[in-house]
């Protein structure tokens, strides 16, 4: 789902609960796009910036500690967020 929005390009994760996400498309800062997307999607992610410069330009997204349905919820309103850019 992350793949199919705009600006974002991420490697399926492997052995994990977490996606670390590739934002530099959309050319915004990793902690202003975590903000604005707590602001206007209601989802919480967190900037990759958080773990030093290297993560700077990803969101580091969390998905194993809710259900099926609260993530595709989160990943619809991701996509209308990003669609939005």
């Amino acid at each position: 789902a992350l793949n199919q929005m705009p600006g974002v390009r991420c490697t399926a994760p492997e052995g994990t609960i977490y996606a670390f996400p590739d934002i530099s498309g959309t050319g915004r800062s990793a902690q202003a796009l975590a903000d604005a997307i707590l602001e206007d999607a209601h989802v919480v992610v967190e900037a990759g910036s958080f773990y030093g410069p290297a993560g700077e330009g990803h969101l580091r997204v969390c998905f194993g500690s809710q259900s099926t349905e609260r993530v595709t919820e989160a990943m619809d309103r991701l996509q209308r967020f990003f669609g939005s850019l």
